[in-house]
C-alpha cells in the first residue's frame, strides 16, 4: 500500500495539483490578460459548487463505498446512489448555464463580463461531468487502482498543453478543453464504475484485504 502510494498516488495529486491553474497559465501566455481574466472568473464560478457540494456527496460516499467493498468486494450500490445524487444536484444550474449563461454573467457582473458567460456556456458539460465524476473517483483508491488514475492525470495533462499550444482562437481552444475533457470523464465515469466490482482473474468475488 505504501508503495503504491509512493509510486502512483503521490505523483497523481502532484499532477493534479499542476493542472488546475495550467489552461489560466497558458491561455494567459496566448491569448493575454484580458482573455485569462474572463477565463479565471469562469472557472471561479463554475467550480464553487463542485468544491462544495461534490465534496460532500464524496464524503458520504468514502464511508459506503470502503465498507461495501471490504463487506462483499463490490461498492456498486454506493456508486450508483452517488451518481443519482449528483445527477440531480448538478443537471439544474448545468442545463441553466448552458441556455442562459452569458445573460446571467452580464447581469451579475456587469456588461464587460458577458465574454464570461459565453466561455461558462462552452464548459458547462464540462464542469457537470466534472461534478458527477469527482467524487466517485475515490474507487480508485478504494480498488487499490492507483495506477489508474495516475495514467488519467497524464491524459489531462497532456491534453491540456496540446489544446492551448495548439494555434487556435480562445473559444476554440475553450471548446476543443471541454470536448476533450469531456470524453475523458466519460472514460473516467465507466472505468470507476467498473472497478467498484473487485474481482479475481477467476471472476470470484473477494474483499479488499
Amino acid at each position: 500500500a505504501h508503495r503504491a502510494f509512493w509510486r502512483y498516488a503521490l505523483p497523481s495529486n502532484m499532477l493534479n495539483a499542476a493542472i488546475g491553474p495550467l489552461p489560466l497559465l497558458l491561455i494567459g501566455a496566448r491569448h493575454g490578460a484580458l482573455a485569462a481574466g474572463l477565463f479565471a472568473l469562469t472557472q471561479r464560478v463554475l467550480a464553487a459548487p463542485v468544491s462544495l457540494l461534490a465534496a460532500s456527496v464524496q464524503e458520504v460516499f468514502k464511508r459506503e463505498s470502503v465498507r461495501q467493498y471490504q463487506n462483499s468486494g463490490d461498492c456498486r450500490p454506493a456508486w450508483r446512489h452517488a451518481a443519482r445524487v449528483l445527477l440531480l444536484l448538478g443537471l439544474l444550474p448545468s442545463l441553466l448555464l448552458l441556455l442562459a449563461a452569458p445573460p446571467l454573467f452580464a447581469f451579475a457582473f456587469g456588461a464587460p463580463w458577458r465574454a464570461a458567460g459565453e466561455l461558462a456556456q462552452i464548459l458547462a458539460p464540462l464542469y457537470f461531468l466534472n461534478f458527477v465524476a469527482s467524487p466517485l473517483s475515490y474507487v480508485f483508491f478504494v480498488a487499490g487502482r492507483q495506477k489508474i488514475e495516475l495514467a488519467w492525470q497524464l491524459a489531462l495533462f497532456a491534453l491540456t498543453l496540446a489544446v492551448f499550444a495548439a494555434p487556435l482562437t480562445l473559444h476554440q481552444s475553450v471548446a476543443a478543453y471541454a470536448a476533450g475533457y469531456s470524453l475523458l470523464y466519460l472514460v473516467y465515469l465507466h472505468m470507476s464504475y467498473r472497478y467498484a466490482l473487485d474481482r479475481d482473474p477467476a471472476g470470484r468475488l473477494h474483499a479488499v484485504r
